[in-house]
């Protein structure tokens, strides 16, 4: 017979320990890593407004007048520093859907104010919902970002009001946090340009890298991804925000 060694005792009280240290590592893995499926965002207030289809339906020629008017008026806003962020939607799952305007304001009824000036909503041709929002202070340099790509502009470039604009893909989340994770998951995190929170919590707003919002749509609903109810939409916007992605 084989004697068992004297150390035999201490030996399982090492392991022992050791099993303890383990689990006590994995637990922290577990935690740091789900820590780490929030990604980092900003508590600087906004307002964010969808603008919506209204009731009225003006004839061709005073849709033009009124459309004129709306972009004038966007740009007074942006020129006030009012206006950070503005665009409309390409084909929305919500047919209702127009464009949206953030706000660097602080409250919906300074965000109603202000939106009540633009021709499209006085006109009936638009309506809108608001909700305070939070997101990066970095929302608040787009009208510098703008300003710059203007002045680095060629001539015939100053003259097509459209060479600015790029198409984007904004998904609209009903929880913040599992769209967060489905992002990493999904390796769009990193092709996130802005993103922010309704302070109701009753949604988050992720604008993304692409142009195609089937793309999206389907690598946020691929098996394994949990991204919790969503929609992906088109979005036209300044080229200026991708200078946000480096932020």
């Amino acid at each position: 017979m084989i004697a068992a060694p004297k150390c035999s005792l201490m030996s399982a009280r090492a392991v022992s320990t050791m099993a303890r240290a383990a689990l006590v590592l994995v637990a922290a893995v577990l935690l740091g890593g789900c820590a780490s499926r929030e990604l980092s965002g900003g508590n600087e207030r906004y307002t964010l407004v969808y603008l919506t289809t209204g009731p009225a339906t003006p004839s061709a020629e005073d849709r033009k007048a009124i459309f004129a008017g709306h972009m004038a008026n966007i740009q007074r806003l942006a020129d006030e520093r009012k206006l950070v962020i503005a665009g409309p939607f390409n084909k929305p799952a919500n047919p209702a859907w127009r464009g949206i305007f953030v706000f660097d304001v602080a409250t919906v009824v300074e965000a109603d104010a202000i939106v009540a000036t633009d021709p499209g909503i006085m006109s009936g041709v638009f309506s809108h919902e608001s909700y305070t929002f939070k997101s990066v202070s970095d929302l608040r340099k787009v009208p510098k970002f703008e300003r710059e790509l203007n002045a680095a502009k060629g001539e015939a470039q100053r003259q097509d009001p459209a060479a600015n604009i790029r198409g984007y893909v904004m998904v609209k989340a009903e929880d913040a946090r599992r769209m967060q994770g489905a992002l990493i998951d999904s390796h769009l995190s990193d092709k996130i340009i802005w993103w922010g929170r309704a302070d109701s919590g009753r949604f988050a707003v992720f604008v993304i890298d692409s142009a195609n919002a089937d793309e999206v749509r389907a690598a946020l609903s691929a098996p394994g991804i949990d991204s919790g109810p969503f929609v992906a939409d088109g979005w036209w916007a300044s080229k200026s925000l991708e200078r946000l992605r480096s932020k």
